[in-house]
């Protein structure tokens, strides 16, 4: 039995000195080594000249053709730690391009709303008018009387008296006020009216709004005209009737008022040959109350004319004003005094 064992252990040791002595495993000399053939594994793009060299004699072409196949991955990084170009993919459009979205920060946004005078320009303030007209709809008439404290005198009055229709204007039911209310409405139009009047009247332009021959005349819209037209026989006197406009009364002493007007009429053929002229000049026309309907009539004797058609001129001038209107009538002169004429 121990007999056995010594040759098992025997033949053991043989074995194990096989392989040391078969010319595979045999250590190649680097002159020999650097005279084979290599086979070079792809070189990651960030470790350039370091590739891994392998014996063709010694791998197995299996595990040589998965060596060729493998594929290298590279460590992930961190967005962070990038910091090199060549890491940054290349867009495929300009829609993944970083160059195509703008993104604008809060600061810049604040620096480029500047450049537009009017994003950045305060409200401009509302005029005294307006803000009165606000307190007024407010019911705070005192604040609105602050608001008009701008403006000079005359127009605060005008706009005091204003203010107020303005507001009940907006408020509507004219039909249904009581006579109280009516009545203060209606004082606070007149005064308008009469401040108005008082301001323009004197600028405006002063014109004839009615004028004709009439039979008789009594007063303002009191008259009448003619039966028989414009027909005149020579020594007959005519009257006319004129109605003027933009006429105002002067204010003289002790309240009371007064017009003053400078009147001429001129009659001529339709020739221009002048036949008749005549200056009216009768003084101021003096009244205790503020008139606001004017009217003044004229007559004249008719002169010994051919029997014909003529033209009567009348011109009319506001002495304290210097403004002046001119209006014609024509009329025809007969040889006789018709049958009946009155």
């Amino acid at each position: 039995m121990p007999r056995e064992w010594l040759s098992i252990i025997a033949a053991g040791l043989c074995i194990s000195l096989v392989p040391a002595c078969t010319p595979l495993l045999r250590q190649t000399p680097p002159s020999e080594l650097s005279a084979l053939p290599t086979a070079k594994r792809p070189e990651p793009p960030d470790t350039p000249g370091a590739g891994v060299t392998a014996r063709a004699g010694t791998i197995d072409p299996a595990v040589q053709l998965a060596a060729d196949k493998e594929m290298l991955i590279e460590p992930v990084r961190s967005l962070a730690t990038v910091t090199r170009t060549d890491l940054i993919p290349v867009p495929r459009s300009l829609t993944e391009s970083p160059a195509a979205v703008t993104v604008v920060s809060p600061s810049e946004q604040g620096a480029d709303s500047g450049s537009h005078p009017e994003a950045s320009a305060e409200p401009a303030e509302e005029p005294p008018v307006l803000q009165a007209l606000r307190f007024y709809l407010a019911g705070k008439p005192a604040e609105a009387l602050a608001r008009l404290g701008r403006y000079d005198k005359s127009s605060q009055d005008l706009l005091l008296c204003l203010l107020p229709l303005t507001v009940r204007v907006t408020e509507g039911d004219w039909e249904r006020c009581d006579s109280r209310e009516a009545s203060a409405i209606l004082k606070q139009m007149d005064r308008v009216a009469d401040r108005v009047s008082a301001s323009l009247r004197p600028r405006a332009k002063l014109s004839i709004k009615k004028m004709c021959f009439c039979s008789v005349i009594e007063g303002y819209g009191k008259y009448l005209p003619r039966s028989d037209a414009k027909d005149f026989f020579p020594g007959e006197w005519a009257k006319i009737y004129v109605e003027l406009e933009n006429l105002r009364d002067q204010q003289r002493g002790n309240a009371a008022y007064s017009i003053h007007l400078i009147s001429t009429i001129h009659v001529h053929d339709f020739k221009d040959k002048n036949w008749l002229r005549h200056l009216f000049h009768d003084g101021p026309d003096v009244s205790q109350s503020e008139r606001h309907d004017f009217y003044r009539w004229y007559d004249f004797q008719v002169p010994d004319l051919p029997p014909g058609f003529y033209t009567l001129d009348l011109t009319i001038i506001d002495e304290p004003t210097g403004r002046k209107v001119c209006r014609s009538l024509d009329f025809r002169v007969t040889s006789a005094q018709p049958k009946g004429h009155w």
